[in-house]
């Protein structure tokens, strides 16, 4: 199982508050179970993945990292937005 660790600015930014609390445990739990479970993204995102949350319009980018020494994997989540506009994708890119 995955532990997942959410950004600083994630938090400071109010992106948590984008969806019901139960909506966003029930989507971090399924990424602590299923890491790879997320879209693959291109480009400057790749090695990024993103899933739906709270219906179709908002999106949780994130990225797995492997811990080699402890063969532990961390979900990193780097953005919570919608998706209108590209907004999760342009947050979670300058986060980078």
């Amino acid at each position: 199982m995955a532990r997942v660790v959410i950004r600083r600015e994630v938090i400071e930014e109010g992106e948590l508050d984008l969806v019901p609390t139960a909506k966003l445990r029930e989507a971090l739990r399924l990424l602590e179970r299923e890491p790879e479970r997320g879209k693959p993204l291109r480009r400057v995102l790749t090695g990024c993945r993103s899933i739906r949350i709270g219906g179709s319009e908002n999106r949780i980018v994130y990225r797995v990292i492997s811990v080699t020494a402890s063969s532990e994997e961390i979900i990193e989540i780097l953005a919570i937005e919608r998706r209108r506009e590209s907004e999760a994708y342009d947050t979670a890119e300058r986060r980078l």
